[in-house]
């Protein structure tokens, strides 16, 4: 074989090579992806929604086949069904639901899709449960696969999840937590399952308020009155709670009653004659006169063993107690009687030898 026939099958290899290559290393370069949109991604509990997929590429891209997972919370959500958009064909899919698990599978029989810059490939339908509270939920991918025009497999790595807010559904609340009036008491007690009440006002009490609190935070409470009818007839207030997120309801009603004339308690210190103080201090100075007259001397008695256990019972039912009695304590007062005595003889023996010793010296002094 000559020099010339080798450089052309050389140049033919070359050829090949770079034909298969180039557009193998074009659409590598090309940015290729995948997201989920929700057009409303508030969803309330009980109600449907649809999660649209789409593939994303910078430049138009021929596509035979392509199948993902989808991950997603069942214990949330139920799925429903799915819809094939324009441009692809409902009878292509293969759709397979496995607990919180869907696996889509897409396969061209007729022409291949030709993906631009924001495909729209599949959406579906999912029902949110009704009995769930507030939470946010994820929808992701767990693998995304396509074959393009070249029988070749792309493996997607720009993968964007969807989250959700699922709003859980509302529970009406139209309680009180807290009822307490400014005047009165409330008859019975407060209990939030309790909705009619009594109160029992003075005479002179003309105008009610009440410490209100609601068990629901988006509830609020009004009062359709705070004034009360004249002395000896009775009022009728209503305190409704309204609960605006589950559009209810609920009406607390008190009765007031209000007395037709003074009470004995709200009469002024005037109208009575003396109060019971008073009235205690009076008896005991009576008592203690009557104690100091009938207290005279008595001539000396031997106690026989029935009198001694006479005042033994009598001084084991004295009350302690009592404030306006004092008990004298005849060991305290015989040792406050010795140290006064002890004091005393000590003082007196030091003057004694004092002037005892200025006698001796004068003696002394003038036998000098």
């Amino acid at each position: 074989m000559s020099i010339k026939n080798k450089s052309i099958i050389v140049n033919l290899f070359i050829a090949v090579i770079c034909f298969y290559f180039i557009p193998v290393c074009f659409s590598e370069s090309n940015f290729i992806g995948a997201k989920l949109v929700c057009d409303d991604t508030c969803v309330k509990a009980g109600k449907s929604f649809k999660v649209k997929t789409f593939i994303e590429s910078d430049s138009n891209l021929s596509v035979i086949a392509f199948r993902f997972t989808l991950k997603y919370d069942s214990s949330k959500f139920i799925y429903n069904n799915f819809t094939a958009p324009r441009g692809t064909s409902r009878r292509n899919f293969n759709i397979k639901a496995e607990d919180n698990l869907l696996h889509i599978e897409y396969m061209c029989k007729k022409s291949n899709l030709l993906v631009n810059t924001n495909f729209n490939v599949c959406n579906f339908i999912f029902d949110s449960r009704a009995n769930v509270d507030s939470c946010t939920c994820e929808f992701e991918f767990l693998d995304f696969e396509i074959i393009d025009g070249y029988g070749r497999n792309l493996y997607l790595t720009n993968l964007n999840n969807l989250t959700v807010n699922l709003e859980g559904e509302v529970k009406p609340n139209c309680y009180l937590s807290k009822l307490v009036p400014s005047s009165g008491e409330l008859v019975p007690d407060f209990n939030k399952n309790i909705f009619e009440y009594d109160i029992y006002a003075s005479y002179d009490t003309d105008f009610i308020d009440f410490d209100i609190c609601c068990e629901n935070e988006f509830a609020n409470s009004s009062v359709n009155k705070r004034k009360l009818a004249p002395a000896g007839k009775d009022t009728k207030i209503n305190i409704t709670v309204n609960d605006k997120k589950a559009k209810l309801k609920r009406t607390y009603i008190i009765n007031v009653h209000r007395c037709d004339k003074p009470c004995l308690e709200e009469k002024t210190a005037k109208d009575t004659p003396l109060d019971n103080s008073s009235e205690k201090v009076r008896k005991r100075s009576k008592k203690s006169k009557s104690e100091t007259l009938n207290n005279k001397p008595q001539p000396c008695k031997t106690p026989s063993q029935d009198d001694e256990s006479r005042i033994d019972d009598d001084n084991e039912n004295i009350n302690v107690s009592d404030d306006n009695y004092v008990l004298l304590d005849d060991n305290k007062s015989s040792e406050d009687f010795k140290s006064h005595f002890d004091e005393r003889l000590i003082i007196g023996t030091f003057v004694i030898l004092v002037l005892g010793g200025l006698f001796i010296y004068k003696i002394i002094d003038k036998n000098k």
